[in-house]
């Protein structure tokens, strides 16, 4: 059935009768077989219940009312459900196919990767996942254009309700049945197989995602308990029921903490059932744009690039003043303003390249911001109060010395304590330093140590000590001032084990420790005893964080972030708030900073379609204000959704994944499509990670028509020590597999074109950049290797002073240059010897002053590319250190990206030249290929 019969004014006069109808709420016919609560599409149009009705009237497939009429039923609010309703059949046009649709929209529901069955992480028994595998195999068929026969969709019917009967009832794998079950009918007869797959679906994830919830059966007893108890204790003919007023105002006299925790419980819960009720109409949507399809505006690479007009909000510790800095001719400089009066701002620092960080001081009406040279990364330290202006810098004289704040502490507001390496360029000596003079006191010469732990009284009561064999150890002082090891972290558990803090009296030590687990566990540390105690941990994942007491330091709540983020509340005194900001409309938040009576928060949230914004929340009025909006370019921008996927490596690791496609090529309606153009993103570290949610290159890349595909390769950190451990001796080996198991999971999928793959990545993803081009010369279609190492034994001589004590762990993950085995090792894996292996398009990007990845690096790959007679375009930026700041470099380097990967896998590009970004410092003089006389422009 071709869509409203072809006729626009058939479509229109469809439309504008529920357009009236929903004006008017003239919503009182009952529907054709829901509860009738909520009214019916169907029903209000038709005046009847024959389905024929419905198709004659409208010119749409019975199915599509059904639907609608779902959609009004299980949504969270009565006039947005029929608006969204509405909308969903406003997406069809008149004489849009509508064959295959149906099918799309159960596929869609099905193996979304996110918001579908096959994303909720439900371990299916062998006989369900037989069935779930041939039904998505046969949706698969349909809406490619194969015939399914009905006795075929019969027979895999009964196949299917044979093994659901089998499950155990309140099972999720019964659940996932039943979703399986609904799918299971031939979707060209079917009137309800997608309404009936959207109900068992949100079902599902209602029942999946609710049982995390902190609110169990005991206490839903305890509060039936004390309700029976509160009716019987009332005077006679007060209230009968749970219904009768004022009857809960009882109970919270009773139990407020209880009730209290059930009110946050049914906020939670109504705030989930609208998430998934979105998540799925959204996926449904999408399904309908399938045939209709118009692209989506190529925004300029500004939108997504330059710096914002306003960004880094911080609130001082009285409460009282905000400052953040703003964007004036590239450069972001600080400004502060009282909090109740933003009009009043004055601009505080007036540095040509802007600030690098800043931070409120201790010391009241005073800020403390950070400033390097051309990116060296050797920070000075410079100081300004409220009342001068003037900044100063507050240890003049060191030169080239590298100095780090080390802590500050509420009893000395005036002092901070801090590193210099100006004794030792390997070692940061101990001081504390007067905010207002600037007078410098040594707390102690570095004997060889690589941190310390510091108690509100500056006692430096913990140190750490890196180990020959990769380890740390933790040494603790002793009251004559000697340092005796105290606990030991092998090299195994090293990189995610340490130190958190220590609460304000020093007597525990809070620490993430993998010790005995696979996991780093969040520890309590009796100082005195030694007695460990566990306080949070995960399966799967480290955890990632806390929210600490101001006062005594204990922990308040947690962070994992296996998949996605997830924060977990210990303390009640938090429950209440983290339960209101959970269901404010701010989307995913993060506590950016306190007043120092706790009282007031800034806020931070985003998504991966909601580039950010800035709140206040006043913790006593329950108030959640809105300062800023970090990109309100992009809010009339579809952006592209971010979806985790996890993906099996050859040898059996879970790749946690982050997968962006162009809006309008989404994953599950891509089945119908042709294959996309994909860029691999790999991040740097080794031992970080790609996180989910807002990524400006995501959004940019997939703006211009790429899938993206960010992999958490073996060797990335958070997913436990064998997980990152398996790095070890695998740059340029294991680790590059992974990627590849990636790409080609990406091409089994239907997602990628396995002839136009590029893979991009900064410093150790630059190396995977090179190393990938060399060993799999046929795979990527062109790279991007922005600061990355060529030669790993010059990587490792010249990696910067203060690294120094880490250099076995080094050596460890890379190589052991002092010894036979790690030096060959060191040359095997070393792109620097394999550049005549490559034979796609390369781009190197390399900052002059960058300290951890000399230039030399990049020097090295770009002269034996041109020894092998290898083409490649060499963008040398001498004023940049590891990776880009200027603005008009990020510019000039991002449009010189775009250029490179529409010439070689297709996709949309800007036009730009140099003079577009005036005082670029970009060199190409080192290339020996180019686009378009090197400065860009449409390929």
């Amino acid at each position: 059935m071709t869509a409203y019969r072809n006729d626009a004014a058939l479509r229109s006069e469809v439309l504008q009768k529920l357009a009236d109808f929903i004006a008017s709420d003239r919503w009182d016919h009952r529907p054709l077989y829901w509860d009738g609560t909520k009214g019916s599409i169907v029903g209000q149009l038709i005046q009847g219940d024959n389905v024929s009705d419905w198709e004659a009237q409208t010119g749409l497939p019975a199915w599509v009312g059904m639907l609608a009429d779902m959609l009004v039923f299980m949504g969270p609010d009565d006039r947005e459900a029929l608006r969204v309703a509405v909308d969903l059949l406003g997406t069809i046009e008149e004489g849009q196919p509508l064959e295959r649709t149906a099918g799309v929209c159960v596929l869609n529901l099905l193996t979304h990767p996110r918001i579908g069955l096959l994303g909720q992480g439900i371990e299916f028994p062998e006989p369900l996942q037989q069935v779930f595998d041939e039904i998505v195999a046969t949706y698969r068929r349909f809406v490619c254009g194969d015939t399914i026969s009905d006795r075929e969709w019969r027979a895999i019917r009964r196949r299917v309700i044979f093994c659901v009967d089998d499950l155990e009832e309140g099972s999720m794998a019964e659940y996932a049945g039943r979703c399986i079950e609904a799918a299971a009918w031939n979707p060209t007869t079917s009137f309800t197989v997608v309404a009936d797959s959207f109900k068992s679906l949100f079902t599902l994830r209602n029942e999946h995602e609710f049982g995390y919830y902190p609110w169990s059966s005991d206490d839903y007893q305890r509060l039936q308990a004390l309700s029976r108890q509160v009716i019987e204790e009332a005077p006679e003919g007060a209230f009968s029921n749970a219904d009768s007023p004022y009857y809960m105002d009882v109970v919270h006299r009773h139990d407020p903490v209880l009730v209290d925790r059930y009110y946050a419980f049914q906020r939670h819960r109504t705030a989930l059932a609208e998430r998934i009720w979105r998540e799925l109409t959204e996926i449904l949507f999408q399904a309908f744009r399938v045939d209709h399809q118009t692209p989506v505006p190529l925004r300029p690479r500004s939108d997504f690039f330059a710096h914002p007009q306003r960004g880094s909000f911080t609130l001082s510790g009285d409460g009282q003043w905000l400052a953040w800095t703003v964007n004036h001719e590239g450069a972001m400089n600080v400004w502060v303003a009282p909090r109740d009066d933003l009009s009043a701002a004055r601009q505080i620092t007036f540095n040509p390249r802007g600030v690098s960080g800043y931070s409120w001081a201790p010391l009241p009406g005073t800020l403390v911001f950070m400033q390097d040279k051309d990116g060296d990364g050797a920070w000075k330290h410079y100081i300004v109060d409220l009342e001068s202006l003037e900044p100063r810098e507050l240890l003049p004289g060191f030169g080239e010395a590298r100095i780090g704040l080390m802590g500050t502490s509420r009893k000395f507001p005036g002092e901070i304590v801090v590193s210099i390496n100006d004794r030792d360029p390997n070692l940061g000596d101990i001081y504390r330093v007067s905010l207002t003079t600037g007078e410098r006191t040594l707390i102690m010469e570095n004997p060889g140590l690589s941190g310390y732990l510091y108690d509100d009284e500056y006692n430096a009561l913990f140190a750490l000590e890196c180990t020959t064999d990769g380890g740390t150890q933790m040494l603790k002082r002793s009251p004559e001032g000697e340092w005796h090891a105290w606990l030991k972290w092998d090299f195994e558990d090293a990189r995610m084990s340490g130190p958190s803090h220590l609460s304000a009296d020093g007597r525990v030590l809070y620490a993430f420790d993998s010790r005995g687990r696979d996991t780093a566990a969040l520890v309590a540390i009796d100082v005195d005893s030694g007695e460990s105690r566990v306080v949070a941990e995960h399966p799967k994942a480290d955890i990632a964080g806390t929210i600490n007491d101001l006062v005594d330091r204990h922990p308040l709540a947690y962070g994992v972030n296996y998949t996605q983020f997830e924060r977990v509340v210990l303390d009640d005194a938090l429950r209440d708030d983290v339960a209101f900001l959970d269901t404010a409309g701010i989307g995913e938040w993060n506590l950016a900073d306190r007043s120092d009576d706790d009282r007031v928060w800034l806020v931070m949230a985003a998504a991966d379609i909601q580039p950010g914004a800035v709140y206040i929340f006043d913790r006593d009025k329950r108030d959640v204000t809105l300062l800023h909006s970090f990109r309100p370019e992009l809010d009339d921008l579809e952006l592209a959704p971010m979806t985790p996927v996890i993906i099996p490596s050859r040898d059996g690791l879970e790749l946690v994944s982050l997968l962006s496609v162009p809006p309008r090529d989404y994953l599950a309606t891509a089945l119908t499509k042709q294959p996309l153009p994909l860029v691999l993103l790999v991040h740097g570290g080794p031992w970080t990670r790609d996180s989910y949610g807002y990524s400006a290159t995501h959004q940019w890349l997939a703006n211009r028509g790429y899938a993206v595909l960010a992999v958490n390769f073996r060797g990335s950190i958070g997913f436990g020590k064998a997980f990152i451990n398996a790095g070890d001796e695998e740059w340029g080996g294991k680790m590059d597999d992974d990627l590849i198991d990636a790409v080609n999971w990406a091409v089994e999928q239907g997602i990628a074109d396995p002839q136009r793959v590029a893979i991009m990545g900064a410093s150790y993803g630059g190396y995977a950049v090179l190393s990938g081009l060399t060993r799999f010369p046929d795979t990527y279609a062109c790279g991007i290797d922005i600061v990355g190492p060529a030669n790993l034994e010059t990587l490792l001589q010249t990696i910067p002073s203060y690294w120094k004590a880490a250099l076995h762990a080094q050596y460890r993950a890379i190589g052991d240059p002092a010894t036979e085995h790690g030096l060959k090792l060191l040359r095997e894996r070393s792109p620097v010897y394999r550049a005549g292996d490559i034979r796609a398009p390369l781009l190197i990007g390399q900052g002059g002053n960058d300290p951890r990845v000399n230039k030399a690096e990049s020097e090295q790959m770009v002269a034996a590319l041109k020894r092998n007679e290898v083409p490649v375009i060499y963008a040398y930026y001498p004023d940049e250190g590891h990776g880009f700041g200027r603005e008009a470099n990020v510019g000039s380097f991002n449009g010189l990206v775009e250029t490179f990967l529409a010439r070689h896998l297709g996709g949309r590009a800007e036009p730009w030249s140099s003079a577009d970004y005036p005082g670029t410092s970009l060199d190409l003089s080192a290339s020996t290929a180019s686009l378009d006389g090197a400065e860009g422009g449409a390929p």
